[in-house]
């Protein structure tokens, strides 16, 4: 066990950083404020869902405050490319949202899905 995780562990470290271009999913997650809860109860900025924003936030961080929000969906994210054993460089923008939006995604992404990832994959390109 402590083989694999060693080599999971150097592989990511092998991987450029998780670049996300946070505005952009800001933008497409549709929350106008840091504070604010979504339709179907998820929170701030990146609307993270109340169970994962409970798995990666730390004591004192809170969901509607802009910074905590930021660093626990960096978090959630990076946790993500981790458990995929994937590399930030080897996805272009497209699947980096479907990495976000849904992990099982990624492999066949339905209808809202790809609009989705195309609305990111087109904010971050005019963002650049």
């Amino acid at each position: 066990m402590k083989t694999i995780t060693i080599a999971i562990l150097f592989s990511v470290a092998q991987c450029k950083a998780v670049e996300v271009d946070w505005w952009a999913l800001h933008q497409v997650e549709g929350c106008p404020a840091a504070n604010q809860v979504g339709c179907s109860g998820d929170l701030g900025f990146y609307q993270i869902s109340p169970p994962v924003w409970s798995k990666y936030a730390r004591t004192g961080e809170k969901w509607w405050i802009e910074v905590d929000n930021r660093v626990v969906a960096q978090r959630v994210m990076e946790a993500r490319f981790i458990k995929l054993r994937i590399c930030r460089n080897d996805l272009n923008d497209f699947q980096v949202a479907l990495v976000w939006f849904s992990p099982s995604a990624r492999l066949k992404p339905n209808r809202t899905q790809r609009d989705y990832a195309t609305r990111y994959s087109n904010l971050c390109q005019n963002h650049k």
